[in-house]
């Protein structure tokens, strides 16, 4: 049904009725807001007429396949109504307002205050116990890739890429090792002298190597923990920083090759940087800035525990 809807506002009327044109730059990253909104409004759209049964009913000997199908018709000649008048009756331009209703979240991500906010919320919603990156994805993941897409374009025209924060930006460069760059709190406690630090940071080490962190992150915990929280948001704005400036100067490259987010760090870094070794020794060295931001702070959890445990009262 989103299918339908999006490639029918596509479509652009000439002044005879035979002058139909469609507009392919909408295929592209322009369209990936118009995109994603037409699919929320289709699934809101289908569950409305589903739960107030405004929808065609057969026989249950009918096959499934066939049923549901039936189903469909009902919202899917809804939304086609609708988009239609709005389209063509009235003259609506849809992915001109989308574009420009989300253009000021898209000028403010590609700054550096913007993207900084960003990596500020995504750490203290993880400090939290929410999913950071899940939370802000709706809101930015579109914007992400429509800059990748940018640069992608750019690069294959041999043109400068526009874009700094393109998809892999956050993803790899400031979330090494997992959002935080507990990589690198895992490396300090390996040989720690309290146990459950030491234990907790040789088991999470194997996933932190393709970014996931869960283990260290409720292990420690870093959640609800003050003594972790400050390092953990602040490597995110350190690296966001570190790697904005080194991309605006020219020294690395800005990302244009779209890698998973689960890559290990440096070799994430050379990929979706298209090879360039640059980014690869910044990813070495965002580990080593990570560790020096965490060791104080850990060295102090653990004299507290340790303390805790000399005393009998640790959990």
């Amino acid at each position: 049904m989103a299918m339908v809807v999006f490639l029918m506002i596509q479509l652009k009327l000439g002044e005879k009725a035979e002058d139909i044109s469609f507009s392919m730059d909408a295929l592209g990253s322009k369209g990936l807001f118009t995109a994603v909104l037409i699919a929320l409004i289709c699934v809101r759209v289908q569950k409305f007429f589903s739960d107030k049964h405004f929808v065609i009913k057969l026989p249950a000997n009918v096959p499934p396949v066939v049923y549901e199908s039936f189903l469909s018709l009902s919202p899917l000649f809804f939304l086609v109504l609708v988009f239609w008048l709005i389209r063509f009756v009235l003259g609506v331009d849809i992915d001109h307002i989308v574009t420009t209703a989300f253009q000021p979240v898209v000028r403010a991500l590609d700054t550096l205050p913007g993207i900084l906010v960003y990596a500020f919320l995504v750490t203290m919603l993880w400090s939290v116990g929410i999913n950071g990156d899940n939370a802000m994805d709706a809101i930015v993941a579109p914007i992400f890739l429509q800059f990748l897409a940018a640069n992608v374009e750019a690069a294959a025209a041999h043109q400068p890429m526009p874009y700094i924060t393109g998809l892999g930006f956050f993803t790899i460069f400031v979330n090494v090792g997992g959002t935080g760059a507990t990589i690198a709190l895992a490396l300090i406690m390996l040989n720690s002298k309290e146990p459950g630090f030491r234990k907790v940071s040789r088991l999470s080490l194997p996933t932190q190597i393709f970014q996931i962190n869960e283990p260290i992150f409720f292990g420690f915990p870093i959640v609800l923990n003050p003594i972790f929280m400050i390092p953990y948001i602040l490597n995110a704005l350190i690296l966001t920083t570190g790697t904005y400036l080194l991309m605006s100067w020219g020294v690395i490259h800005k990302p244009f090759v779209n890698v998973p987010w689960t890559t290990p760090p440096i070799i994430g870094h050379y990929l979706v940087s298209g090879g360039d070794w640059k980014a690869a020794v910044w990813g070495a060295i965002s580990i080593v800035i990570a560790m020096m931001v965490y060791f104080p702070f850990a060295k102090a959890a653990e004299r507290q525990r340790l303390r805790a445990e000399a005393a009998g009262t640790a959990h």
